[in-house]
């Protein structure tokens, strides 16, 4: 059969990657702007807010992410992770495999800082399909397809009527250096994680605006008080950059949306902030429901 899949980022190359898996024809279309999937560096780890619950089917979207990542590793011989623990201030969990207390703080054991560029280029990679690139308007020319995932970002919000999702800016900044004692990623009331060029990178904001533009004011703004309580000040913070893009969510659960919504059309957004823990499992189950 043939498939289009519309989206380039972490939901559609996931489906795309599984679909092709079972023998599906793939064209990728997508708009070559990155979106939010395209963020320096993201993290992976089985655990969600301030106090770092653990994620609804957390140990099978981590099994299934890291698997991935593995394939893609393996089959382009290019490493685009990093295997690392990380440093948090607060746990609800305190028997769990996953974590292991310090005299000062908590660690998260077997983590992973993800270069997401480079994945999302090399699991693009490994996918046979035909790729276009052109703005996506309307659903109307993708008729000669068998079937079409949606798996647009903020742009499936423009296409269809979804009712329960909603946006959220995400803004980070890049630092001259490291503000702290250590280069373990940094989860905190901030997060913190190194690219693959080596540049530190502080975020994410969690803006509810329309204004689409990058903005450093408004992003250390947000930033300022979570600073001050990791000791950091805004003032002395020497900024050289920033990443700016809206992520989807949905109202009353942190799972995405992965579903066929008629016998021609699926639909993969929702991934909000936990697209990397959730992609390679929701994209793995959409593939088998709509193959």
């Amino acid at each position: 059969m043939e498939y289009a899949v519309l989206g380039g980022g972490l939901a559609g190359l996931s489906v795309a990657y599984f679909l092709a898996k079972q023998g599906a024809r793939i064209t990728i279309f997508d708009d070559g702007k990155g979106g939010a999937s395209s963020v320096p560096s993201a993290f992976l780890h089985p655990f969600v807010g301030k106090w770092h619950r653990k994620n609804h089917f957390a140990e099978e979207a981590m099994e299934a992410s890291c698997s991935l990542i593995d394939v893609v590793e393996q089959e382009t011989g290019k490493a685009v992770s990093c295997k690392t623990d990380m440093i948090c201030d607060a746990i609800e969990s305190a028997d769990d495999l996953w974590i292991e207390r310090t005299s000062s703080h908590v660690l998260i054991r077997g983590g992973r800082v993800v270069y997401m560029g480079n994945y999302l280029a090399a699991l693009r990679s490994i996918i046979p399909h035909r790729s276009v690139v052109a703005p996506i308007s309307s659903l109307d020319s993708f008729d000669v397809f068998d079937r079409v995932v949606v798996a647009l970002g903020k742009g499936t919000l423009d296409l269809l009527p979804m009712k329960g999702f909603f946006l959220v800016k995400g803004q980070m900044v890049s630092l001259a250096k490291n503000p702290f004692d250590t280069r373990l990623p940094l989860l905190s009331s901030l997060h913190l994680s190194e690219d693959a060029e080596g540049r530190f990178w502080l975020g994410s904001t969690y803006e509810h605006t329309g204004e689409e533009a990058a903005d450093i004011g408004a992003a250390l703004r947000y930033m300022g008080p979570r600073m001050e309580l990791m000791g950091l000040s805004v003032k002395e913070a020497d900024t050289t950059g920033i990443f700016s893009a809206f992520r989807v969510a949905r109202s009353g659960t942190y799972l995405p949306f992965a579903e066929p919504i008629s016998e021609h059309i699926a639909v993969f957004t929702g991934l909000g902030s936990r697209g990397l823990l959730y992609s390679a499992l929701f994209g793995r189950r959409l593939a088998a429901a709509f193959g």
